[in-house]
């Protein structure tokens, strides 16, 4: 049982990297991984589902809560220095420097938002989940279950 649930993290996470690649090589690798999911019984395609739907799960939280206490932080921070004052004695040169930081920030989420959106675009999305919710019917709901359960604990 236990190289099945290391498989089934393994290809999650893989899954969750081909976002993040593009190209030819992305497409065979889907293609073997496509092959292998298809050649499972429908009960490994379940316990696949419901493994997946945990762990995307699991990675969704960790990154928005990660995100929410990073941006609470920073304007806490933000807010302590503008009320104290320090950002009034910023020199011009340290003010360059911290306008390029923010258009640097501000230029790296464009890029990620961008890239999402290729990677993730609603039509696919709906496509992807009107196909396995009817040909797929177990693993669908096995990973709903698994990611109501990732989202509970």
């Amino acid at each position: 049982m236990m190289p099945m649930l290391r498989k089934i993290f393994l290809f999650a996470i893989f899954s969750l990297m081909l976002l993040t690649t593009e190209g030819n090589a992305v497409d065979d690798v889907v293609d073997e991984i496509q092959e292998a999911y298809d050649n499972l019984s429908p009960k490994g395609k379940a316990l696949v589902g419901a493994g997946t739907g945990f762990v995307g799960s699991r990675i969704a939280v960790k990154g928005a809560t990660t995100a929410v206490k990073f941006t609470g932080a920073a304007f806490v921070l933000g807010e302590v220095l503008n009320y104290s004052g320090l950002l009034d004695q910023i020199s011009s040169e340290n003010k360059a420097f911290v306008n390029n930081a923010k258009n640097s920030c501000l230029k790296s989420f464009k890029n990620i938002r961008t890239h999402a959106r290729r990677k993730l675009s609603p039509n696919g999305i709906r496509n992807s989940i009107e196909k396995a919710v009817t040909t797929e019917k177990a693993a669908t709901a096995c990973f709903a279950a698994g990611a109501f359960v990732g989202f509970m604990v």
